[in-house]
């Protein structure tokens, strides 16, 4: 009976190890970066928590925008914040997933892209910045070139994984991520 109970307390502890957090396996700083509230902006100037994005806004093509919040943990608490804790996010990829799981870039959804970004986010602080969501040059390609054709009067409901990637001030690798709800169209000007 005693062997089996080591067994099992050993095969416990194995299982438990094996689901380490991606936390622990995307950051080996000693915060976390956490995306707090996504509001867009799409090409009209209309604000919210979904982007409407208009494929063609009064014969124009333009970015359509969102302003990110982040917050700044510490992982131990009871430890005072340095210097060395603060973070800088210095890029960010944008990639759209479709509900009906129909993800070809350039067919189904706009491409995926990466842009450079510069904010610092102070330990236990915060901090926003504007990021594009959606490139003008996007709704020049396919998918979105079509929603423009009248006889193609549909909706594409995507959902944008927005990936974050920088360092603390030590040196050590950050990620987080955020999602937001983008509805392409060509809704009416």
């Amino acid at each position: 009976m005693e062997k089996v109970m080591k067994l099992i307390l050993v095969i416990s502890l194995l299982f438990s190890l094996s689901y380490c957090s991606r936390v622990d396996r995307d950051n080996t700083a000693g915060v976390i970066i956490s995306v707090v509230s996504i509001r867009a902006t799409s090409s009209n100037g209309d604000t919210g928590s979904i982007l409407y994005s208009d494929v063609n806004y009064e014969g124009s093509y333009i970015n359509d925008t969102a302003e990110i919040d982040f917050r700044n943990y510490l992982m131990n608490q009871s430890i005072v914040p340095t210097f060395f804790n603060n973070v800088v996010l210095n890029r960010y990829r944008v990639t759209y997933k479709r509900p009906d799981n129909r993800n070809t870039p350039g067919v189904d959804v706009p491409y995926p892209f990466d842009e450079v970004m510069n904010i610092q986010v102070n330990a236990n602080g915060s901090a926003s910045t504007g990021i594009t969501i959606v490139r003008a040059l996007a709704k020049r390609e396919t998918p979105l070139w079509d929603l423009q054709d009248v006889e193609h009067e549909v909706v594409i409901s995507t959902m944008a994984n927005i990936d974050f990637w920088g360092n603390d001030l030590a040196g050590r690798p950050v990620h987080t991520m955020g999602y937001l709800e983008v509805l392409f169209a060509n809704w009416a000007d």
